[in-house]
């Protein structure tokens, strides 16, 4: 399950008092056409994670900085006393050992600049990694290397073999392809490939934060967001623009509660 977005409709605002810059974004995102995001600024390309804090992935796997998507997931504490089970290290094996106490209001989603400042969360995703395979002759086209990123065109043949590392946003991906990454708009390779049959039953990425608890030990934990999101009283990301968040106000918390149902039913979930 995964709560990505509160949705409301403005004709539930008529008549509303004191309406926080949350609630218009949401109720206008809800309302207007879906259009492309705007360009987010230039990103420097995500690092490989330490291995000491990656056991649970394998060669398999791409473990990296950040979370993918143009409009990256998160999540809010929307009550006092919230305590989730977290691990001492990114691996889904490990047992989930300690009881970290979060802050009510706090909101963790990359754009939160503030809140990255005062608790320096560490996100990482791990992708599973899908080779794919060249079906039909032709030429795949990639922006080259900085300082110009001009276009590339690399001839491909039958049999030659792509490898897909991790999603960034926008339909574009990174792939491993002639011993060195590139990004590619996906929809590209599906008339050259068998990747709609590679990934006819979908991909696996976990997303993951380490976050300071709220106790006197400065404890620090590793939370698996799908499992964060299945706390009662922790809800979706609070999203203000794009580019734009920050810590939610007790205002913000029953549209929040609100989305969070609406997903739920949405996905099938028991609400």
């Amino acid at each position: 399950m995964r709560v990505a977005s509160a949705v409301l409709y403005v004709s539930s605002l008529k008549g509303a008092a004191n309406i926080s810059a949350l609630t218009v974004f949401l109720a206008l995102a809800a309302c207007a056409p879906q259009a492309k995001a705007p360009e987010a600024p230039a990103r420097p390309a995500p690092a490989e994670a330490p291995a000491a804090k990656t056991a649970g992935y394998d060669s398999n796997w791409s473990v990296t900085q950040g979370w993918p998507g143009e409009y990256p997931a998160g999540f809010t504490i929307l009550a006092d006393g919230v305590v989730v089970k977290g691990r001492a290290s990114m691996d889904m094996t490990a047992p989930q050992t300690i009881d970290c106490p979060l802050h009510k209001l706090a909101h963790y989603q990359l754009w939160n600049e503030a809140r990255n400042k005062t608790d320096n969360p560490d996100y990482k995703v791990a992708t599973l990694r899908k080779t794919i395979t060249v079906t039909s002759d032709g030429v795949l086209e990639y922006p080259g290397d900085a300082p110009d990123f001009a276009m590339v065109s690399a001839p491909v043949k039958v049999g030659d073999t792509i490898v897909f590392t991790r999603y960034l946003g926008e339909g574009w991906s990174v792939y491993e392809f002639q011993g060195k990454e590139i990004e590619l708009e996906d929809f590209t390779l599906t008339a050259l490939t068998d990747m709609d049959k590679v990934f006819a039953e979908g991909n696996e990425i976990h997303e993951w934060l380490e976050v300071p608890c709220k106790d006197a030990a400065g404890t620090r934990a590793w939370l698996f967001l799908d499992e964060v999101l299945t706390h009662p009283d922790i809800g979706p990301a609070a999203i203000t623009g794009f580019g734009e968040a920050a810590d939610i106000t007790e205002a913000d918390i029953p549209n929040l509660r609100q989305a969070k149902i609406d997903q739920m039913a949405e996905d099938g979930a028991p609400t």
